[in-house]
């Protein structure tokens, strides 16, 4: 298999966004395919990835990595080549570039955005589903109810609230592009994301999902 960054329209490019129309055609979450044009022209952080079988393109995958958390929104895997480990390994190639890029720009957490029915190839792939009602913003039908799964970059195994809403809020403002500070979704998100603690590494020992004590509860 080969693994390739696109940074210029080309055919790789043009591969990609086949993929992606035939595997969103059908979905809410699906937006115009040119937006995959802004994930082009950078050489430190490129956001779209083609994997081929030979010349034969498989899987794509759009991705991106701030200081606030790195994220992987897109996957999609060619149809009739579904059930065979290349979405597995997709996560895996892009994986190994934002824990590379990651070192430089300070994220320590890699996010995903995915639907139900997806929930558990995203837990086979490491990924801890948050304890949150996640929405992904309008792209063309209003807010849409959407998991939000997590992995560690690095050693650090905690997730505070805090660190998931500076996450949330830079995909609502920088990527989305919405005014999401008094809509209803982000209100009620906020609340949840207040106090919560999240541990994401394998074998702890205790309830992995929890909500930090309070100073009258330790008392």
């Amino acid at each position: 298999m080969r693994y390739e960054e696109i940074r210029e329209k080309n055919e790789d490019f043009e591969d990609a966004v086949a993929i992606y129309r035939e595997s969103f055609k059908d979905k809410s979450v699906a937006v115009s395919p040119e937006i995959f044009e802004r994930s082009l022209g950078s050489t430190k952080v490129p956001a779209l990835a083609l994997l081929k079988r030979g010349k034969e393109p498989i899987s794509m995958a759009r991705f991106a990595v701030f200081p606030e958390g790195a994220v992987i929104w897109y996957l999609a895997v060619k149809p009739s080549e579904r059930g065979k480990g290349y979405g597995t390994t997709m996560v895996r190639k892009v994986l190994e570039t934002l824990t590379r890029i990651s070192k430089d720009v300070g994220a320590e957490f890699v996010f995903a955005e995915y639907e139900d029915a997806l929930a558990g190839f995203w837990k086979r792939n490491g990924f801890r589903k948050l304890p949150v009602n996640y929405y992904q913003p309008p792209i063309s039908d209003g807010w849409v109810r959407m998991n939000l799964g997590a992995k560690p970059l690095t050693a650090r195994c905690e997730l505070s609230g805090e660190a998931l809403l500076r996450f949330i809020k830079k995909i609502y403002g920088d990527v989305y592009g919405v005014d999401y500070l008094r809509d209803q979704h982000f209100t009620a998100l906020e609340e949840e994301c207040r106090g919560l603690l999240v541990w994401l590494c394998r074998g702890f020992p205790i309830k992995p999902i929890m909500k930090r004590p309070t100073l009258a509860a330790m008392a």
